[in-house]
C-alpha cells in the first residue's frame, strides 16, 4: 500500500470493526481495509482484508500486487532464541498451563511451547513447511498475545503433524492443542485470515477441515481459505466460540467427525 494508508491504532481505531490493530485506514477517511469484517465490503484485497468504501471520489486506490509476495524463509536468529525459550519449560509449568487453558500438557508439549521469564509469557513457534522457522508468538497468563520483533506470521505446527492423515486447520496454538487432545492431525493459523498460502503449501492437497471461530471474522476467514483448498470443508463448534471452549463444553472426537461428515455430504 502507498503512504495514503495508515495502520489502525489506539488513537485511530478501525471504523468498521473498532479494533486498534491489523486494519488499514485511508488517511483521508475515504476507505478502510479490514481483515475482520466482510459484510458491507466492495472487494477483497488478497493478503490484507476487505475493502470498505466511504466515498467514491476521495478513496485512495490500493495497488494490487501483480505477483504474490515471496513467502518468508527460515529465521536462524529467532530459531536460536526460541531454542532457549523451549528449554525453560518444565513439567510443572506444563501442568500449570494445562490447568489455565483446559488442554493437556501433552498437546501443549507437541505444540513446542516455551517460556520467556523476561516477558513472563508462554511462547509458541511459528513456522512453514520443511520446518522453516518464521517467528515467535507470546501469550501472557491473562491472554494477551504479541509476536517477537522480527517475526513473520507463520503456522503453528505440532511435532506430531503428518501428511498421512487429513488435516484440521484451527486458529491459534491453543485451539490446535484442543484438537490434538481429540487425536486430530491439527495445525493452527496465526489469525483467522492469515497464512492461506502457507496452509496450501503445507497440506499438499490433503483433505482439510477448517474449524472456524463462530463469529463473522472467523467464518469469513475460513471461506477465503477454502477457496484455495480443493478438498476442504468448513465446520464450527457447537454453541460456543472456538475449539478450546468446545472441548471444555464436552466435545469429543465422534462429534467433530460427525460435523465434518455433514459438511462433506449434507444432513
Amino acid at each position: 500500500m502507498e503512504s495514503e494508508w495508515t495502520k489502525a491504532s489506539r488513537g485511530r481505531p478501525c471504523p468498521v470493526c473498532k479494533k486498534k490493530d491489523w486494519c488499514l485506514v485511508a488517511v483521508n477517511g475515504g476507505a478502510v481495509i479490514c481483515p475482520r469484517v466482510e459484510q458491507g465490503s466492495v472487494a477483497y484485497i488478497d493478503g490484507s482484508g476487505w475493502l470498505h468504501r466511504f466515498g467514491d471520489d476521495t478513496m485512495p486506490k490500493p495497488r494490487l500486487r501483480v505477483s504474490p509476495k515471496p513467502l518468508p524463509e527460515h529465521n536462524e536468529v529467532l530459531s536460536d532464541v526460541f531454542a532457549g525459550l523451549r528449554k525453560q519449560i518444565n513439567p510443572e509449568m506444563l501442568e500449570c498451563m494445562s490447568q489455565e487453558l483446559g488442554v493437556s500438557g501433552k498437546s501443549l508439549d507437541l505444540m513446542g511451547v516455551g517460556f520467556s521469564a523476561t516477558k513472563n509469557a508462554y511462547a509458541f513457534p511459528m513456522s512453514r513447511s520443511r520446518k522453516r522457522f518464521l517467528g515467535i508468538r507470546y501469550r501472557t497468563k491473562d491472554g494477551q498475545k504479541f509476536a517477537a520483533k522480527g517475526s513473520k506470521q507463520g503456522l503453528f505446527v505440532p511435532t506430531s503433524f503428518t501428511l498421512a492423515k487429513a488435516v484440521v486447520v484451527c486458529e491459534g496454538p491453543t485451539d490446535t492443542a484442543a484438537m490434538l487432545d481429540l487425536d486430530f492431525n491439527a495445525i493452527g493459523r496465526a489469525s483467522c485470515n492469515s497464512g492461506v498460502r502457507l496452509v496450501e503449501e503445507l497440506v499438499q492437497g490433503n483433505p482439510v477441515a477448517i474449524l472456524a471461530d463462530s463469529d463473522e471474522a472467523g467464518r469469513a476467514g475460513a471461506r477465503q481459505l477454502k477457496k484455495k483448498l480443493a478438498r476442504a470443508v468448513i465446520i464450527e463448534p457447537d454453541n460456543c466460540k472456538d475449539a478450546r471452549e468446545w472441548l471444555a463444553n464436552g466435545a469429543n472426537r465422534g462429534r467433530v467427525l460427525e460435523k465434518i461428515w455433514i459438511a462433506k455430504h449434507g444432513n
